[in-house]
């Protein structure tokens, strides 16, 4: 059990704790982010964490990855041939057991286990045996479905009773076979087994769609996702005029987009505005010729994606399933309002006065919210902006909330 000891220096508990964070990535895209974010905070208090992840490279130490390049492939084949997402990689998935052992791992913290790298039967099968407490945070709906990571976007809800044929096979995680009903009975015996768990999700919709799958059994909270304030912050009026002449568009209303969720909307956006407008998009290739686009690589520099955020006039995320996106409150720290489609928890970053709502595949909608934006008061409009971001979403503020969490459960 952790110990917690009172530091010296200050009214503040130290606990003596050891935590393991599992995800997909570590220290790069938005949940590898968050998970680094979180270690760190974890850190502040005297306790260690360590983050297993599956691919790419880490940024942060202590941290393992789990299996290797050919066993992950062996992995993406079985799930490519036979719906086997989250059920190969497992020597990978033994040796991580190995390290929590090892390491005397006093509470797991799960993030994302799908993506071709851990084998969760494995992991939760020694969970429930050790009775080892449980934090899931949820960045998507994979977890409480046969299949899919998201099914709002073709208005599914066999997740509430049980998954059968899905409508979502060949999509992410793509598969030329059905195994939904077995992959969901699977998740629910396993899942609604675990000893002590905690679940988060990372917007007020996907808690309220927890409450109706088979994980409502456990405690729900919502801990919005977070962003670093000292680097995603409104750049001078110099740094803005630079980016815009960078990318031509110094008389033009700049619109931002990142990824490339919602792509083939943008596209016929551009060819429905004048040229008093220029679309800017970051991290997708260019699929149409169209001068009113400009397309950038991945910016990997987070200080220079921030001045690409603050010289937009506006953000777009016209996305057709999202949980809680991070691009929305990059935008809202560099001062930039934000028009999103009416999709999960889009939406809930934003407020009359910081942005606009717009329905899935409404164009003209979007570029009516175009132009309200535009006849608002600029400065206003970007205080504002950066008053929500400070108010809800420093990260501080956001991911030290998972440390009561843990205390809670140690507790128990």
């Amino acid at each position: 059990m952790a110990q917690t000891r009172r530091s010296p220096s200050s009214n503040l508990y130290k606990i003596s704790m050891k935590i393991l964070e599992i995800n997909t990535v570590c220290g790069e895209g938005s949940t590898g982010n968050i998970a680094v974010e979180i270690a760190h905070c974890i850190k502040q208090v005297g306790a260690t964490c360590y983050i297993a992840y599956g691919h790419g490279y880490s940024n942060y130490e202590p941290s393992f990855r789990i299996g290797n390049n050919i066993e992950q492939l062996i992995h993406k084949i079985l799930s490519r041939l036979f719906d086997f997402q989250g059920l190969g990689s497992v020597w990978g998935t033994i040796n991580l057991l190995k390290i929590i052992k090892q390491e005397q791992i006093d509470l797991i913290h799960i993030h994302n286990i799908h993506g071709n790298y851990l084998n969760y039967k494995i992991l939760l099968r020694y969970i429930i045996k050790k009775k080892i407490p449980v934090v899931l945070t949820l960045h998507d709906c994979w977890t409480i479905t046969g299949h899919c990571a998201h099914f709002i976007d073709v208005n599914c809800t066999k997740w509430q009773t049980g998954c059968f044929r899905c409508p979502k096979k060949r999509l992410y995680p793509a598969s030329l076979t059905d195994f939904s009903k077995r992959n969901y009975n699977l998740k629910r015996t396993l899942f609604t087994h675990v000893n002590q768990m905690h679940i988060i999700t990372v917007s007020d919709w996907l808690r309220e769609i927890i409450k109706q799958s088979y994980l409502a059994k456990f405690p729900i909270d919502t801990i919005h996702n977070g962003v670093d304030l000292t680097i995603f912050y409104p750049r001078d009026t110099t740094i803005k005029k630079n980016i815009k002449q960078d990318i031509g568009c110094s008389q033009q209303y700049m619109i931002l987009a990142v990824g490339t969720k919602g792509l083939q909307d943008i596209i016929k956006l551009s060819q429905l505005l004048s040229n008093e407008y220029k679309i800017v998009i970051i991290g997708a290739t260019d699929q149409s010729h169209n001068k009113k686009l400009h397309f950038i690589p991945p910016i990997l520099d987070k200080l220079k994606l921030a001045e690409y955020y603050s010289a937009a006039d506006c953000f777009i995320n016209p996305t057709y399933a999202d949980t809680f996106p991070t691009t929305n409150l990059e935008a809202l720290a560099c001062g930039t309002p934000i028009i999103t489609y009416r999709t999960g928890g889009s939406v809930e970053a934003i407020t009359p006065q910081t942005g606009k709502i717009v329905e899935k595949g409404d164009l003209q909608g979007i570029i009516a919210a175009i132009h309200s934006l535009e006849k608002e008061n600029q400065e206003l409009l970007s205080k504002h902006c950066r008053l929500r971001a400070e108010t809800y979403f420093d990260k501080k503020l956001c991911f030290s909330k998972y440390i009561d969490i843990y205390k809670r459960l140690l507790k128990k």
